[in-house]
């Protein structure tokens, strides 16, 4: 483990603090299993949307929440997902590039953006505690078969049909695509419009699918969107450098940052 430590710190160009970057990754993931099991504000209420959030309610649709589950949860499908995938190969490729540490730290930083992110929309989720558009009286009359199947019952069961705003697969994809796109454009700043463009079409394709799949208002997506994205490239904003950054050397026994222990 320290080795592995060891060569992160070593990056030449994204700066990583061992002593700050993995307490704080491990604290976010952390608080976000303990909000988890929490009970949310208010779980009596049921969804009765206006303005743009109608538009087109109700709706259910299966295949677009499979197809939101690959693009927005880490951790659906064994790990074979949008967040995922995408992580490991911005780090194999700028591992290949510039040797392993580099990638090492390039995907570590896509990750604590995803776990400063999910812990922060799961304490949103719990006290803002909307009703997910499946409970609505139009939602139950027109899709009662749904309603009453297992997989929304279960939904009820365990609460999470209070959970709706924000969106947390929105935000997850928004943290990720972000971030990688913030770090792609640090290496190659002549792209980053085509970096930043294609982290919000995934952004929205992801949230889009969300609606359609009858398990986000629009304005879940939205408000999802714009904290996993701000977050995402918060995080990989502030692990950028220019010369005069941090720089961090390996001792025999211990890191030193800019020459002090």
């Amino acid at each position: 483990m320290m080795l592995l430590i060891s060569s992160l710190a070593l990056a030449e160009d994204i700066s990583f603090d061992p002593k700050l970057d993995i307490p704080l990754a491990t604290l976010a993931l952390g608080s976000y299993y303990f909000m988890k099991d929490q009970t949310p504000r208010d779980i009596l209420g049921v969804a009765n949307p206006q303005g743009v959030d109608a538009w087109g309610a109700p709706r259910w649709n299966n295949d677009a929440i499979v197809f939101s589950d690959f693009m927005g949860h880490p951790l659906k499908f064994y790990g074979c997902n949008g967040p995922i995938l995408s992580s490991l190969a911005l780090g194999l490729g700028m591992g290949l590039q510039n040797g392993a540490q580099q990638g090492l730290i390039h995907s570590f930083v896509v990750m604590e953006a995803v776990a400063i992110n999910v812990s922060i929309t799961q304490g949103l989720k719990l006290l803002i505690s909307r009703p997910r558009p499946f409970t609505s009286l139009a939602f139950q009359e027109q899709y009662s078969d749904e309603y009453n199947g297992a997989y929304i019952q279960e939904e009820l069961e365990n609460h999470d049909a209070w959970l709706s705003m924000p969106s947390g697969h929105t935000s997850t994809a928004a943290a990720t695509y972000m971030s990688i796109a913030t770090l792609l454009a640090f290496h190659y700043p002549q792209h980053r419009y085509w970096f930043y463009g294609g982290a919000t079409i995934l952004t929205g394709i992801t949230g889009g699918a969300r609606v359609v799949a009858g398990m986000h208002h629009p304005t879940d997506v939205l408000v999802g969107g714009v904290l996993g994205a701000s977050i995402g490239y918060g995080v990989a904003k502030l692990h950028t450098r220019s010369e005069s950054n941090v720089q961090a050397t390996l001792s025999p026994n211990v890191f030193m940052l800019n020459g002090v222990w």
